[in-house]
C-alpha cells in the first residue's frame, strides 16, 4: 500500500500560492453550493432522496477533480514578496 501511495504522491502534491488557495476555496464553495441546489431540485422533481444523494455525490466528485490536483493554473502568480530581514535594532 505504501508503494502505491508513493507512486501517486507526485501527482497529488504541488506548490500552491496564497492567491490560488483563495481561488480554490472560492471555486469549491461555489460548486458545492450549486450542487446542493441542483441535487435538491433533482430530488424534488423525482421525489427521491437517493437521486438527490447521487446527484450531490457526482457534483462532489467533479469539485474534487477541479480543486484537489495541483493544476498549473493554480500557480500563475509568484506569491508573496517577502521583505528582507531587518538588522537587529535592539543592539
Amino acid at each position: 500500500m505504501s508503494d502505491l501511495l508513493q507512486s501517486i504522491r507526485p501527482y497529488l502534491e504541488g506548490p500552491i500560492s496564497f492567491k490560488a488557495q483563495r481561488t480554490t476555496h472560492d471555486v469549491s464553495l461555489l460548486l458545492l453550493n450549486f450542487g446542493a441546489f441542483v441535487s435538491f431540485g433533482v430530488g424534488f422533481v423525482f421525489q427521491s432522496i437517493l437521486a438527490s444523494v447521487y446527484t450531490f455525490v457526482g457534483v462532489l466528485a467533479v469539485t474534487l477533480l477541479i480543486v484537489v490536483p495541483p493544476w498549473p493554473s493554480f500557480n500563475g502568480d509568484e506569491g508573496l514578496k517577502w521583505h528582507e530581514p531587518k538588522v537587529d535594532i535592539l543592539k
